[in-house]
């Protein structure tokens, strides 16, 4: 397709020319042979031409030595040639002869008169989409209706812009070569327009804006759509667009097109459920019973169990558990009678550093039972033990790999027998179980079996095995609970933290190492999502070292103030030394061949305090 060429028209001085038609049928004007007569505006005509490469095109011609048209007829030229849109006319060349100026188009179809509400739908969506074009440009079209919208197959197109206005000064100047006052920004003098569909703010000398030409799109949609007032959406819609006021309609072409677009959704789905209410009663008439049944069994739950103090604890039917968290030397759990026999127990974390402890599984019920979960522990494998009594049978995730226990919205594992296809083989398995695992036949023989002995690493040695001296970092190997906010002690590695509330906010102590080691996890579970906030309120910059399981989704963790963060969930693995904890970090600690993990957050920072809880506040809502 040729480019057109619009410097053998700009600048061309004004010729006085006749007055009446400018051509005639059969005349040759540059390429093109014209065949008919199309139509005829306020200051020019508009053909219909043959090329020689057998095209047909629209011809439009102006004539006249009025030097406003003239520059009227430059201005909408450098248009059409500027703006490359769908939903604007395409130009293929132009040319001058005599005082003839003449340019031509693509030949469109005319709009009918009236059309079915979708298609309206369809073509006010296009206008809109083309005029925001035109106003990105900075262009007023100020005279859309009927006559200036073509059809190009289903594709509205928008023409005519013979008195098309800049928006500001620099467009004006880079289409104009003439100022005059039809052309240049701000007020416009009255009575340019098309009475009737134009803006009345312009026929008033008012200031113009997009809102004049979001209310001749309004206008062209009751001209197609005689009987708008069938359609509820159409009447909101058109109240608000025609309004007199400009500050009361949509702002922008692109505002009404949401509306628009918003509105045939509704429209849609009003027909469809129409339709479907029929079939959706016979539906619910089949399904009565099924559903009755389902809703009158006890559903599943989702829950967390600590058992820090209690030696014997009972878990309830049809729940899944997040972790249980065992403190005591030997705590005894009765599980019950679930559907396909399965029990998920989520992590069982062995917490206490100071000394081996044992788990005794029995089955309340009596009938055989598959406990499936994780072992999370402190020491050095075999030292804690777990006790299977009768027929009690247990898949441990650390050594056949890694298992996603259900909750709530993983419902296709519940009530189902477990399969070994569940289980993840990419994650590394481990050589030897975590812990010993024993088979009795009953309760009193689990009771009766001797003391286990001493760990046999020393008190110090428990952040991940190395011994740390009270004297220089304090160790808090208690699971420590924080609430909202809460304030860390200086040089102490925090072991176990604890989130009672979604959102916490932690302020972190200038340690003379200028590193924070901690492992934080949630205790409360919150289906809006949840956000822990760490700040550094101290001009040092903090590296912060540790560990985050979070269950909440969404997460979000906030950094305020200058911090660097190393989770070793991702990037790997830190093992804490006595060296290392009287030492700046350095990142060459992380192993790189440990397993890697994806973060359960999303991680951000903020300039304040204030900020952050801001963002906080939005999550958790």
């Amino acid at each position: 397709m040729p480019r057109l060429n619009v410097s053998s028209v700009i600048g061309m001085p004004g010729v006085p020319g006749g007055e009446g038609r400018f051509l005639r049928c059969g005349e040759r004007v540059g390429e093109y042979t014209v065949t008919g007569f199309l139509g005829a505006g306020g200051t020019a005509e508009v053909w219909c031409a043959r090329g020689d490469d057998g095209r047909t095109v629209a011809l439009k011609a102006v004539q006249s030595d009025n030097p406003v048209h003239r520059e009227r007829f430059l201005a909408e030229l450098r248009i059409l040639a500027s703006i490359h849109h769908p939903g604007v006319a395409e130009v293929f060349a132009s040319g001058a002869r005599e005082n003839l100026l003449w340019f031509a188009m693509e030949l469109l179809e005319p709009l009918p008169e009236s059309a079915a509400e979708r298609m309206v739908r369809r073509w006010a969506l296009q206008v809109c989409e083309a005029v925001s074009e035109l106003h990105r440009h900075g262009i007023l079209h100020r005279d859309i209706k009927r006559a200036n919208v073509m059809l190009r197959g289903r594709h509205a197109v928008v023409t005519d812009f013979g008195i098309a206005k800049p928006m500001d000064e620099e467009t004006s100047r880079a289409l104009m070569t003439l100022t005059h006052p039809t052309m240049v920004s701000g007020s416009a003098p009255a009575g340019l327009g098309t009475p009737g569909r134009s803006a009345p703010e312009q026929f008033d000398g008012a200031r113009l804006s997009a809102a004049s030409d979001v209310y001749a799109i309004g206008m062209l949609v009751r001209d197609l759509l005689p009987d708008w007032q069938r359609y509820p959406h159409w009447t909101a819609i058109l109240s608000k667009t025609l309004n007199a006021d400009p500050a009361l309609r949509y702002p922008t072409p692109a505002a009404l097109g949401r509306a628009i677009a918003r509105a045939g959704q509704r429209r849609v789905l009003t027909v469809v459920l129409r339709w479907s209410l029929p079939l959706l009663a016979a539906a619910a008439v089949f399904a009565y019973g099924p559903c009755r049944r389902m809703l009158t069994q006890r559903e599943w739950q989702f829950a967390r169990a600590w058992f820090e103090t209690r030696r014997a604890v009972s878990l309830q039917p049809r729940t899944v558990y997040s972790g249980l968290l065992l403190r005591a030397p030997v705590t005894e759990v009765g599980l019950p009678e679930n559907p396909e026999g399965t029990v998920w127990l989520g992590s069982l974390r062995f917490a206490d550093r100071e000394r081996a402890q044992r788990l005794i599984l029995h089955s309340l019920s009596g009938e055989p039972v598959l406990a499936v979960g994780n072992i999370v522990q402190h020491h050095d494998p075999g030292q804690n033990e777990i006790v299977l009594v009768g027929n009690v049978d247990l898949h441990c995730a650390d050594i056949h790999g890694f298992v996603r226990y259900p909750t709530p919205t993983f419902r296709d594992y519940l009530g189902q027998p477990f399969r070994e296809t569940w289980v993840n083989h990419v994650v590394p398995v481990a050589p030897e179980p975590p812990v010993r695992v024993r088979h009795v036949a009953t309760l009193e023989e689990a009771r009766a079996l001797p003391p286990l002995p001493e760990a046999e690493n020393p008190a110090a040695e428990r952040a991940e095995g190395v011994a740390i001296p009270e004297t220089e970092v304090r160790l808090e190997t208690a699971a420590t609970e924080v609430g909202r906010e809460a304030a860390l002690k200086a040089d102490t590695v925090y072991a176990d933290l604890v989130m009672t509330e979604p959102v916490c906010l932690l302020r972190l102590p200038q340690n003379r190492t200028g590193t924070v080691w901690l492992r934080v996890r949630e205790a409360a579970l919150s289906e809006s999502g949840g956000c822990l906030m760490l700040w550094n309120p101290g001009p040092g910059r903090l590296r912060v070292v540790g560990d985050f399981d979070f269950l909440s989704r969404p997460m979000t963790m906030t950094l305020i103030g200058d911090i660097v963060l190393h989770d070793t969930r991702p990037s790997g693995m830190v093992r804490m030394t006595r060296a290392r904890a009287a030492e700046p970090f350095d990142p060459a600690w992380i192993e790189g061949d440990s397993p890697r993990k994806a973060p359960g957050y999303t991680l951000s920072r903020s300039a304040t305090v204030a900020d952050a809880q801001t963002l906080a506040r939005q999550v958790a809502r």
